[in-house]
């Protein structure tokens, strides 16, 4: 089956998400680090399809 790289911070949605797409047979790389190396990680695992976590934190982004 597929494999697919997901990227999520939040870990409860994390868990769901790859719960519910092993569960479909896909294999799932999860990582909950948003300061990876995506770049690597993509050449390493080879995955079908890449999933980011793309919300920006408000609170972080006007302490800047």
């Amino acid at each position: 089956m597929g494999r697919i790289l997901l990227q999520e911070t939040d870990s409860s949605v994390l868990e769901v998400l790859t719960l519910a797409l092993e569960y479909e047979n896909f294999i799932v790389y999860a990582l909950q680090d948003s300061d990876a190396d995506f770049i690597s990680l993509i050449d390493s695992k080879r995955p079908h399809v890449v999933v980011l976590d793309f919300r920006i934190d408000v609170k972080s982004v006007w302490r800047s």
